[in-house]
Parts: structure tokens; C-alpha cells; sequence
């Protein structure tokens, strides 16, 4: 198991390019999953929590059990802290990543079409930031995602509609949609099952 998480801290400046790049055991790519199989979730009050048995994993101020000890699981939590710029695309590099959680930051710029190569991912949250620009249509390669959350940005343009095909087994966040100037707004809604 490998997990990154320096969440709740007052780190900011770029997110560190080339950690990104020398994260080689997470770059690395391993027999293809056929199912989710890691994250499991319990909605509470509005928030999902993930677990598996076995370890205590502190995410977003919460205390989470898991079920069972996995020797695969891949996070990376750079939540509420203050970095600014550009996801930088070797993100979307760390191919056998199961969460990328980089919310309540002050990123700015596109959402990286990069992240569409994480076919490991099953969790991602963007919320919070200030990314702006379209939803990348490259985002429908995550067959295995059960939550996505880009809520609280300035996203603008149509959901993709490939990304809608994987939607019905997704916990999605976007906030609220305006439909007269195509605007998400800063209003968290959640829809899925």
C-alpha cells in the first residue's frame, strides 16, 4: 500500500512537477482490473466515506477503517492546503492510482485530459479549486470510477455525453448547472446511486 497524504496542512506554491515524475511504483501499471474492487462507501451526512478492513486512514478530517489490507492501494490526498497553477499532467501518468483527491486548493487552469489515463482510478475530487474550461471527454476511459467530484470550480460547456455513458454507477458532484450561460455553479449536488 502506498498513500500520500498531506492534507490539512499549509503547504502552497505548484504542485511539485517532478515528484509527480519520480513517483515510479505508482507509474507503473498492473494486471488490468476487471471491477472496482477496492473502494467501497457509506454516504454520511452528505459525505462519502471510503473503507476497507484492517488500517485506519484519517482522510478530510475523518477517521475511516478498512476492511481489508490491500498491498496495491494507491492514494494521493493533497486536500486544503494552498497550492496554486496547473494540475501538472504527470499526474495522469501515475497509472495505478485508485484516488486522487487535490479539492479545496487554489488550482486553476484546465482539468489535464491526462487524468482520463489513470484506468485504475476509482475516486476523484477536484472540488474547491478555481479550474475552469470544459469536462475532458478523455475523463469516460475511467471504467472503474464510483466518485467524481469537480464541484465549486468554473468549469463551463455541456457534460460529455461519453462521460454521462459511466454515470449511472457514479457518485458525480458537480455542483448546480446553469443552463443560460452553460456555467457550473458553486452549489454542490449529488447525484448517483
Amino acid at each position: 500500500m502506498r498513500v500520500i497524504d498531506i492534507s490539512y496542512n499549509e503547504f502552497s506554491g505548484y504542485l511539485p512537477t517532478k515528484f509527480f515524475e519520480n513517483l515510479s511504483s505508482i507509474r507503473q501499471e498492473y494486471e488490468k482490473k476487471v471491477k472496482a474492487e477496492y473502494m467501497t462507501d457509506v454516504i454520511l451526512a452528505h459525505r462519502t466515506v471510503y473503507y476497507n478492513l484492517s488500517i485506519s486512514f484519517t482522510s478530510k478530517g475523518l477517521e475511516t477503517d478498512f476492511e481489508v489490507i490491500l498491498n496495491v492501494w494507491k492514494a494521493i490526498d493533497f486536500s486544503n492546503n494552498q497550492f496554486f497553477g496547473e494540475i501538472p499532467e504527470a499526474v495522469g501518468e501515475l497509472h495505478s492510482l485508485i484516488v486522487v483527491n487535490l479539492s479545496h486548493n487554489s488550482l486553476t487552469g484546465p482539468i489535464p485530459s491526462s487524468l482520463g489515463d489513470l484506468s485504475e482510478l476509482e475516486s476523484l475530487d477536484l472540488s474547491s479549486n478555481k479550474l475552469g474550461g470544459r469536462i475532458p471527454a478523455h475523463l469516460k476511459n475511467l471504467t472503474f470510477l464510483e466518485v467524481l467530484n469537480l464541484s465549486h470550480n468554473f468549469l463551463v460547456g455541456p457534460i460529455p455525453e461519453a462521460i454521462s455513458l459511466i454515470l449511472s454507477q457514479t457518485i458525480l458532484t458537480l455542483g448546480t448547472w446553469d443552463y443560460v450561460d452553460s456555467r457550473c455553479q458553486p452549489v454542490a449536488v449529488t447525484m448517483g446511486s
